[in-house]
């Protein structure tokens, strides 16, 4: 059987670190894409694929966001070196633990389940499904009264 031929164009993952470390220095997220929109079209799909699918969540763990010539903010991209502590987004848990340990609204004091109440679950991770359209409020109409500026005579009705 023959080695497995390496690839004329890397996936998106290698793209970006083949980049990083060509360049040498770190780079904004714009030119990144830009660097690997020239070198390897088609391999990105957008600037928020590569933000959010690729550095956020692939090389989550391989990529740093840092401040560099003297800028205010963390906005350029580098390779995280050894011993350098992750990203916040890295260290946070991935699926954060729902259970509530102490008390479950959804049981009586005995243990036994009970009937979810309307505001069950939490609108936070629950998306309330569309009802009926609301009505907007009309604009107040402004009749006069007898003695004031605009006042009709005439009979009521």
């Amino acid at each position: 059987m023959e080695a497995p031929q390496p690839r004329e164009v890397p996936g998106p993952c290698h793209a970006v670190m083949l980049t990083l470390k060509e360049h040498g220095e770190p780079m904004r997220s714009r030119e990144l894409y830009d660097a690997i929109e020239a070198k390897w079209p088609g391999v990105l799909r957008s600037l928020n694929h590569l933000k959010r699918n690729v550095m956020q969540s692939a090389l989550v763990n391989q990529v740093m966001k840092v401040r560099h010539n003297e800028s205010q903010y963390k906005e350029y991209w580098s390779p995280r070196k050894q011993r350098q502590i992750r990203m916040t987004i890295a260290r946070r848990e991935r699926k954060r633990n729902k259970d509530v340990l102490h008390v479950d609204s959804r049981r009586d004091k005995k243990g036994r389940k009970v009937p979810p109440s309307k505001r069950w679950p939490p609108g936070k991770w629950y998306v309330k499904p569309s009802g009926k359209a609301k009505r907007e409020k009309a604009a107040p109409v402004y009749r006069p009264l007898p003695g004031q500026d605009g006042y009709i005579e005439g009979r009521a009705g």
